[in-house]
């Protein structure tokens, strides 16, 4: 079992060109992805799945099974039974305790004290059977995590407070900022695994509230774990170099965290653009419309492939579909095949193994 003596010399190299390029990439998409104006029930929805995506990554990695569908269930009924079940409300709770935290402190959120931990840690583990772990408190017992052992019990007072001083330092807080700083408590508290259960869950959490609270909630709760989770060896993997590769020296690691930052705030932009595409879209076939490039039969078929109804080529052209029944009634066959090689003629609807999808993509044209 591999002991490291911890030291909280980060010696972080900030003139580290791609630390540096990595540090602009995200400030730049953090910007543009808060600057695209979109409706509240959007923003709603975006807000909801990054929470969820990042219960599950939280949770996944110790070995939580729920999927993203059972979360949400668990999170929109409050009645959870089973163990998982627990655990995932219990990690929603916590995200609500941070936004009201963050909203009802201001500047001082930044602040981290080792009560603020303990509160985080006893949301996070409240009502779980964790053996000798109890909710809140430092653990009296030496434990590991994989092959890790964690410091000996009766020196978890001092590295917390040593910790603390190191987290709210000017050097940190000012001079390596949020998102920096957000990675080194990250490593620092589940590299001190002060509890008895629940360290990583509440290291990942403490990663989160440093974010939100610097400002980089990018449309909703966000944090690094859905990425840690889809990668879990090369989270752990990293996480030991950090500790006896490079003996506490962590650029490597917060390069490897910024690398996994940018690629999820890449899923998010997209994810906001392809809703923007879908409303240009639409407003692209209103469009059509009223020039008298198509017929408002063409209009409500395009509005049900958008909405994500099912319809083959077959179905319209043979008029076998619902849907293309009542549009058609009264009409020939012939007509409803006309109306459709009309639509994939000038690109509006796409045809792939012969089911019909609304080809929002045909903006791209248009991009220069």
């Amino acid at each position: 079992m591999a002991r490291w003596e911890i030291n909280f010399n980060h010696r972080i190299d900030t003139e580290d060109k791609e630390l540096i390029t990595l540090s602009v990439e995200i400030e730049s998409y953090r910007l543009s992805i808060m600057r695209i104006p979109i409706p509240p029930s959007k923003q709603r929805e975006l807000d909801k799945i990054n929470m969820i995506r990042q219960i599950k990554g939280t949770t996944g990695i110790e070995g939580n099974m729920l999927t993203e569908e059972e979360i949400r269930r668990v999170i929109e009924s409050g009645q959870a039974k089973l163990e998982s079940e627990k655990e995932a409300e219990n990690a929603h709770r916590l995200q609500q305790f941070i936004r009201e935290r963050v909203k009802s402190l201001g500047e001082e959120a930044k602040y981290i004290t080792e009560d603020l931990i303990k509160q985080m840690h006893a949301i996070n583990t409240e009502g779980l059977s964790s053996g000798n772990n109890i909710p809140g408190q430092y653990r009296r017992h030496d434990v590991s995590a994989g092959d890790y052992q964690a410091p000996h019990y009766g020196e978890i007072e001092g590295l917390m407070r040593a910790f603390i001083e190191v987290i709210n330092s000017n050097e940190v807080i000012y001079g390596l900022g949020p998102l920096i700083r957000s990675i080194i408590a990250h490593f620092y508290l589940i590299t001190i695994h002060p509890f008895g259960d629940g360290n990583g869950r509440t290291s990942r959490a403490l990663e989160a509230y440093i974010l939100y609270a610097g400002g980089y909630n990018v449309r909703g709760f966000y944090s690094l774990a859905n990425y840690h989770y889809r990668h879990r060896d090369d989270y752990i993997d990293q996480l030991n170099k950090a500790r006896f590769v490079y003996n506490g020296n962590l650029t490597p690691f917060i390069k490897y965290c910024l690398r996994a930052f940018l690629h999820e705030l890449e899923g998010v932009q997209e994810s906001i653009l392809e809703y923007v595409r879908r409303v240009m879209y639409k407003d692209y076939v209103i469009e059509e419309l009223q020039l008298g490039r198509i017929n408002s039969r063409m209009m409500t078929v395009i509005d049900f492939l958008l909405d994500g109804g099912r319809l083959t080529s077959d179905e319209y052209r043979n008029k076998r579909h619902r849907l293309i029944e009542m549009l058609y009634e009264g009409l020939t066959a012939k007509t409803a095949q006309r109306d459709l090689n009309k639509m994939l003629e000038r690109g509006l609807v796409i045809e792939r193994e012969k089911r019909l999808y609304a080809n929002v993509d045909i903006l791209n044209k248009f991009i220069e």
